[in-house]
């Protein structure tokens, strides 16, 4: 008797929390939040750099330390923004509440470069997000890119 009145115990709080995660997500905040990230190279730096928290982070394996604040990360739209590129997300994004108005997301995507070589990068953008309850909108804490590269035609080590 103690076993079934304590499973059930344990039935309703976990469908409770379930509950109140998905009370607390907000679909269309997440998909403009999305969809401004994946505007790096059409959106103005502006915008894009007013995605993410005050003292948002945006680690990336060319930028291993992080681009920290505002400041960095509008410089680093900057000095990566240029004609040829292309960067989407390619796939559903899954998310999992994480606390308190804020979501982990895991996004995947495509990165192509047209000039020589040509390049394409895939791989995932891991985002925790914060909800701005007064704008309606997430902001983006931290943001952690894992990619794989390759060069279009490949390119060999003749010495290997």
């Amino acid at each position: 008797m103690i076993a079934v009145a304590y499973s059930l115990a344990l039935l309703f709080v976990l469908s409770s929390i379930s509950f109140v995660n998905a009370a607390a997500f907000n679909q269309a905040a997440l998909n403009s939040t999305l969809s401004t990230f994946f505007a790096l190279f059409v959106e103005p730096c502006g915008v894009w750099t007013a995605n993410f928290a005050s003292d948002g982070t945006f680690y990336h394996p060319k930028f291993p330390a992080g681009v920290h604040g505002q400041e960095e990360l509008s410089a680093l739209c900057s000095k990566l923004q240029g004609p040829g590129q292309k960067f989407r997300q390619d796939g559903a994004a899954l998310p999992t509440p994480a606390g308190t108005n804020q979501l982990s997301v895991l996004v995947p995507y495509v990165y192509a470069n047209a000039a020589e070589p040509i390049f394409i990068n895939s791989g995932y953008e891991s985002l925790l997000l914060s909800y701005d309850t007064a704008a309606g909108v997430y902001r983006i804490k931290q943001v952690t890119e894992f990619f794989t590269r390759n060069a279009l035609p490949p390119v060999f080590d003749q010495n290997n």
